[in-house]
């Protein structure tokens, strides 16, 4: 099986968007977000006598002996596509990837296997990684947490207001709330103005990107971005003003986002990976119903990886 590394430029377009139907994280609209951060999209490209089988898509970050790769950034998942009539060699497929990415002499690679169908190869370490998930499937779903429903009853007697994120009138006050956020928690902004930029205007035209705003008295409030994969939703970036935490619309935007989902048929909520000494957001997730759910991360680093 030969396998080969592609640009955006060097690849034909059809050969990622069939691949990667039915997918938005490892989507060319999805990846080419971080080109605003200086990435660069790439496809890894399996083929057994010229005939394209498999396919790996991430970012690449840097250049020359200190490039990068991720699949895809950030910790969210990457994925391993077969092409069709593929998919009973998808593990064999992705050992052979992984192989050759290991081959190609990043400083740093990183690839999380969410959904557990990445074949472990070469000299990978494997990472245990785990979040919280929450099933929400059932008609009859409700926080188990017996006070945090007593707060969303207080969220809607304070008639708290929750609207999808409009760019034209919402932006600059979200730049303010996330930059207020992260100054809280001792952080710079992550990401620039132009990614958020672009992420709107693909939640415009993509519904699996849920972008949800909340302001009171002409403040803004709470900010979630939710992003939809198959049948699995990633409550993916929050951020909100403490100082109208008597409002309690965090919570309320956070059920607001569940029965949105649960409309559109999707049945898990992952809450997210917790830092392992923020032990207050871990039972904040616990009391929306999250049981743990474990999976891999493949990290490979050179000589001078293990180093910088």
């Amino acid at each position: 099986m030969e396998v080969t590394r592609l640009t955006s430029e060097q690849i034909d377009t059809d050969i990622v968007d069939n691949l990667s139907a039915g997918s938005l994280l490892t989507s060319r609209p999805f990846a080419s977000l971080w080109e605003t951060m200086g990435g660069r999209v790439v496809h890894w490209v399996a083929r057994e006598s010229s005939t394209v089988v498999g396919l790996l898509t991430g970012v690449e970050f840097g250049q020359g002996p200190l490039r990068r790769f991720q699949a895809m950034p950030e910790g969210i998942g990457g994925k391993v596509h077969p092409a069709s009539g593929c998919e009973s060699s998808r593990r064999e497929i992705s050992g052979h990837i992984l192989k050759a990415v290991e081959r190609e002499g990043y400083l740093k690679v990183h690839i999380t296997d969410f959904d557990g169908q990445i074949a472990p190869a070469g000299s990978y370490d494997i990472i245990p990684c785990s979040t919280l998930l929450v099933d929400i499937e059932s008609d009859q779903y409700e926080p188990p947490d017996r006070k945090l429903r007593s707060e969303l009853r207080k969220a809607e007697r304070e008639a708290v207001s929750i609207e999808p994120f409009d760019a034209g009138r919402n932006m600059s006050r979200f730049i303010e709330l996330i930059s207020a956020t992260e100054r809280r928690h001792g952080r710079r902004m992550k990401y620039p103005v132009g990614f958020y930029m672009e992420l709107a205007k693909l939640a415009e035209r993509d519904d699996r990107v849920i972008w949800l705003w909340c302001e009171h008295e002409g403040q803004p409030v709470v900010s979630h971005i939710c992003l939809v994969e198959h049948k699995t939703a990633l409550h993916w970036q929050v951020c909100y003003d403490k100082r109208f935490s008597f409002l309690k619309a965090n919570q309320l935007m956070l059920r607001h986002l569940i029965k949105q989902l649960k409309d559109h048929g999707v049945p898990r909520l992952n809450l997210g990976a917790s830092p392992d000494d923020a032990e207050g957001l871990l039972d904040y997730k616990v009391k929306w119903g999250g049981v743990k759910y474990d999976y891999n991360c493949y990290v490979h680093k050179s000589f001078w990886g293990r180093w910088l």
